[in-house]
């Protein structure tokens, strides 16, 4: 019984792991499309939040969206890398992202 209740949860925590990459694996493929774009970067932050309120599943990463909403560069930069740790995620990495995040 110990071992059933103990695989479940090692599918449950590789299920929670793989969302939690896959949001930002579209969080890194959208901010490859607004660095592209020609809009304004207010147009840009616009974009970006509204891609997050729709898409993105992960409540910490939301939550780390709204905080960087009124902050500034560095702190941008800081918040994504402390929530990558608090998240378990190592060695994952978007330039893309932390670019939007240093402006």
């Amino acid at each position: 019984m110990k071992t059933i209740i103990l695989s479940f949860l090692l599918v449950l925590f590789t299920l929670s792991c793989e969302k939690q990459e896959r949001d930002l694996e579209l969080l890194c493929d959208y901010a490859k499309i607004e660095l592209n774009s020609a809009s304004s970067a207010t147009e840009k932050a616009s974009n970006f939040s509204k891609f997050v309120d729709l898409k993105v599943k992960n409540p910490k990463l939301k939550l780390m969206f709204e905080t960087m909403s009124s902050s500034d560069p560095q702190t941008k930069l800081d918040l994504y890398k402390r929530t990558l740790q608090e998240m378990g995620i190592e060695n994952w990495s978007c330039p893309e992202l932390e670019t939007i995040f240093s402006h």
